[in-house]
């Protein structure tokens, strides 16, 4: 598998940790492999999480079937799916 299918994308950003943590076990109930994202510097700021969101993120070869899961609440085949590649965000910010 090339680097770009390995590459993090972000599908979705949440206003808090427990929604993307949600959302996190829901994909990997599906078997699509997920990291949230944030950064509170640690708890200790916990007010950078309402500026800049919780963000969830995928390998760039899951990024369809991710936002499948999410969207409709199960898995589907990569020819069952009205998702588009183009709906996904380039690798979170460091």
């Amino acid at each position: 598998m090339s680097d770009s299918h390995q590459e993090l994308v972000v599908i979705r950003t949440f206003a808090d940790g427990i929604s993307a943590a949600i959302a996190q076990a829901a994909l990997e109930a599906n078997d699509v492999p997920a990291l949230v994202v944030g950064d509170d510097a640690g708890g200790v700021h916990p007010a950078l999480t309402f500026a800049h969101g919780v963000r969830l993120a995928v390998r760039h070869v899951d990024a369809v079937r991710a936002l499948h899961v999410l969207d409709h609440g199960s898995s589907a085949s990569d020819t069952d799916t009205d998702v588009d590649a183009d709906d996904v965000s380039g690798p979170p910010a460091a």
